[in-house]
């Protein structure tokens, strides 16, 4: 707890995204199975379901992944994927033929997960000063391990009132975590240009 206080402000905020967002994908990859059951799709079904999502993540982090990490502007590629992953998220719950959307939408958004972990783990990573790398990424993995946690626990309440309340909850979250990135954003703009006039001052 002492850790957390010292941090960064923008990183903190950051943090709590990448919480928010946990919880989103958490529920989602929980509840995905249930819901297959739920419309009377076979244990087999489900098993060719995650044997394709595996490939296509395979897939992105080999040949996609590279691409993304290239980006400069790391905050607004997450936030996009955020905003996409949600739209897809609230598309695909509601489609007619879910089978046919489940194999192709909603693929993209794994992808988009597949892409998130490195970026996120990119700009945690960069906030972190010489000899304190450690310490930077076992606080990212308490922001994770509660995300993670909270996820299924209300995850588990949602879904008793409505399967699909369930995952238009966990866009909504997707979009909530995006308008703390735009904070991040904020910050880190402001960080920059006290730094440059800070350095501007100095020279003078």
């Amino acid at each position: 707890m002492k850790d957390i206080t010292k941090i960064d402000k923008s990183l903190l905020i950051f943090l709590i995204s990448l919480t928010l967002i946990t919880i989103g994908a958490t529920n989602l990859s929980k509840y995905v199975d249930v819901y297959f059951d739920e419309l009377g799709y076979t244990p087999q079904d489900l098993g060719t379901f995650v044997f394709v999502t595996g490939i296509v993540s395979v897939f992105a982090s080999l040949f996609i992944v590279p691409i993304f990490t290239r980006f400069k502007n790391q905050i607004k590629t997450i936030a996009v994927i955020q905003l996409f992953s949600a739209a897809i998220v609230l598309y695909v719950f509601r489609a007619s033929n879910f089978l046919l959307v489940i194999y192709t939408v909603y693929m993209i958004y794994i992808v988009f997960k597949a892409v998130y972990l490195p970026l996120e783990q990119n700009y945690i990573s960069s906030h972190a000063t010489e000899g304190k790398y450690g310490k930077v990424i076992g606080i990212r993995q308490a922001f994770l391990a509660i995300g993670m946690v909270l996820g299924p626990l209300i995850g588990g309440f949602i879904y008793e009132r409505s399967a699909l309340l369930l995952f238009d909850t966990s866009a909504y979250i997707f979009i909530l975590g995006v308008l703390l990135l735009g904070l991040v954003r904020y910050f880190d703009k402001k960080k920059k240009t006290e730094s440059i006039l800070n350095d501007s001052q100095s020279e003078q």
